[in-house]
């Protein structure tokens, strides 16, 4: 049934939020049941194109290629946090599925900025189907250039760090100018130097950084920053990662914008799947938001008032 009401939790100023329950257990196992039928039926994405870590299948790899009920439901409530209607133009649910590795050659699954597939994608949606009982067991979901906890916005690098957008000394004194409220820290330095790390590669055109485990195409162009989101991963099983890490509960839905309010992509929306080591599968639902490239609904509305000005 659609929910009347999301609630969002702030996990961080730089565009990521928490939805609890955002699925009811009818609903996950409704979902884990069709990822199964997908995976049966249509070679995983994942294991062609993202390497054999993670199986990928998309929704609309079904023969049957009539939305069910329920996953129309779930699009719907994705486009009343997002604001961005269910549009042609952009990809359907994507299925993902891990299997634990007990001793994975490298923590980091595949560390990627979501504007890697597509330039257009604005917010990505991630609902877990599964729940990781315990840290220890790994599988957490890794934003190594955000803070764990909450800080200032425009303190995410400091003042050393170099970051296009952040030229003059104006800019830079800016970063540390602000009073935190109570109980706001300063992002720990091993952060603000992935973030500026992070950024700058973006800034270049770097998407994804990889060192090349579980069949993922070889990219490292920065190994310092590799190896530091490497010891975040590692760190997370322990509970003290550095860096923002998410636990997966099942039904729980994390929003993340890789577009500021203006258009402008975030170069610090890096994110990965920390490797699980034990537990069962991990098993999930994404679902990228692309903006309108065409109006379509406001033009349906305005004729259908007349063509009359709003």
């Amino acid at each position: 049934m659609l929910q009347a009401t999301t609630l969002l939790s702030v996990l961080s100023w730089q565009g990521v939020f928490l939805a609890k329950n955002f699925l009811s257990t009818e609903e996950i196992h409704q979902f884990r049941h069709l990822g199964e039928r997908l995976r049966a039926s249509h070679p995983s994405l994942g294991l062609q194109n993202r390497g054999n870590l993670t199986e990928a299948n998309f929704i609309d790899e079904r023969e049957d290629s009539i939305l069910p009920d329920y996953a129309r439901v779930l699009e719907d409530r994705i486009t009343n946090v997002t604001g961005i209607p269910l549009h042609p133009d952009e990809t359907s649910l994507l299925f993902t599925r891990q299997l634990p590795f007990p001793n994975p050659p490298s923590s980091v699954g595949y560390l990627h900025h979501d504007k890697n597939g597509r330039r257009r994608r604005t917010v990505t949606c991630l609902i877990y189907l599964t729940t990781t009982e315990q840290d220890e067991d790994g599988g957490h979901t890794l934003f190594p250039a955000i803070p764990r906890t909450l800080v200032d916005p425009l303190s995410i690098v400091g003042n050393n760090d170099k970051v296009d957008g952040l030229t003059t000394d104006t800019d830079t004194d800016m970063l540390h100018s602000y009073q935190l409220p109570q109980g706001w820290r300063q992002p720990a330095s091993v952060t603000r130097k992935v973030a500026a790390r992070l950024s700058r590669g973006f800034q270049h055109g770097h998407l994804t950084l990889t060192d090349g485990s579980y069949g993922n195409e070889r990219n490292l162009w920065d190994r310092s920053a590799f190896r530091l989101v490497q010891k975040e991963c590692t760190l997370a099983r322990k509970g003290k990662s550095n860096a923002l890490s998410i636990r997966p509960k099942a039904g729980d839905a994390v929003f993340f914008w890789s577009s500021f309010a203006d258009g402008r992509a975030n170069p610090f929306l890096w994110h990965t799947a920390c490797v699980a080591v034990s537990g069962g599968p991990r098993e999930a639902i994404q679902k990228f938001k692309e903006p309108l490239v065409h109006n379509d609904v406001w033009e349906e509305e305005v004729e259908t008032d007349g063509g009359g000005e709003r």
